[in-house]
């Protein structure tokens, strides 16, 4: 099976926009996203990237692996695997040294593709997807949780040791890193560094945005509808949606379920879109300045080592440095 490229982590940094509209426009690139596909989705969550070290089964999972992508891929196209859980999986630690490791193992001369934020920028994009999935909590105190809970979310988006440890496995130039804050201004230019990357010609891309964040305004009333119905993080987990370990959900659940997913939560999404759109609401949540201090003491030293690492001035995008 040919394998060129992975896309890998992290959430909010733009894989959907690469997924819709900067892979599909390059008839040399097959990308597939692995959360699309179940059996894929489960192989390399419960064969690959979840289990330990006493527990992983290399030949097993590459077993399973390669029946699967046989039928996704063919000889005479780049290939390539989106997966965010690669490296980052919402509210779930696991040792990303080891999913790097095995990586390298199975396929040492593959390219890596992944996207970083600044990370204060990513705090609000984040809470926004949190509100979207059922999320309760107010913007301070969700900022609060995350600083200062070492088992969420906020140690993915110190970038350099990640960064620097896929240079060292896989080397400088089989791994390239760009910066969201650039997808933004210039997608053309960004999906053309892709392309120039995985040796495909270029192709005229969709610069049209997705998953544009919502209002303040309409951000607090997906608050409130939140607790109407608590569901995913407002409540449970974020695996209430989608099981990727095929347990047989109750009936009640499977009811839960096909209402909050079917109606509720899209009909309400769909709703709040609309309101900001009649009513022309633009204004956004802002951090506070004493929650900003702390995102500074918290990143801004590896974010200049991030800085020479990449030879990117990174403060000028907008990241904390110190």
């Amino acid at each position: 099976m040919k394998l060129d490229f992975l896309q890998i982590g992290f959430q909010k940094c733009g894989t959907t926009f690469l997924e819709r509209n900067v892979y599909p426009t390059n008839q040399e690139i097959v990308c597939v996203q692995a959360a699309n596909y179940l059996d894929l989705e489960r192989a390399l969550l419960c064969k690959l990237i979840f289990p330990d070290g006493l527990e992983y089964d290399q030949a097993s999972f590459q077993e399973d692996f390669v029946q699967i992508c046989s039928k996704l891929f063919g000889d005479m196209t780049c290939n390539g695997i989106m997966f965010e859980p690669f490296t980052f999986v919402y509210q779930r630690r696991f040792c990303r040294k080891n999913v790097i490791d095995r990586i390298k193992a199975l396929y040492p001369n593959i390219k890596i593709i992944t996207f970083i934020r600044g990370q204060d920028s990513w705090f609000l994009s984040h809470y926004s997807q949190y509100l979207r999935s059922g999320g309760l909590l107010s913007l301070h105190d969700f900022v609060e949780y995350q600083l200062n809970n070492l088992d969420l979310d906020a140690h993915y988006i110190d970038w350099y040791p990640l960064i620097s440890y896929l240079y060292d496995s896989f080397g400088t130039s089989n791994v390239l890193v760009c910066l969201f804050e650039e997808l933004k201004i210039s997608p053309q230019g960004v999906a053309d560094k892709i392309f120039s990357f995985l040796n495909v010609p270029t192709s005229k891309i969709n610069p049209e945005k997705v998953n544009t964040s919502l209002s303040s305004y309409s951000m607090n009333l997906r608050r409130l509808l939140n607790h109407l119905v608590r569901f995913d993080s407002g409540a449970s987990s974020y695996s209430f949606r989608r099981d990727i370990h095929n347990a047989d959900p109750t009936l009640h659940v499977k009811l839960l379920r096909r209402f909050i997913y079917s109606f509720y939560k899209p009909l309400t999404n769909v709703a709040l879109d609309k309101i900001d759109g009649i009513f022309m609401f633009k204004k956004k949540f802002k951090l506070e300045d004493e929650q900003l201090h702390k995102i500074v003491m918290r990143y801004g030293k590896n974010n200049k080592a991030l800085s020479e690492l990449l030879s990117v001035k990174l403060e000028e995008f907008g990241y904390p440095v110190t």
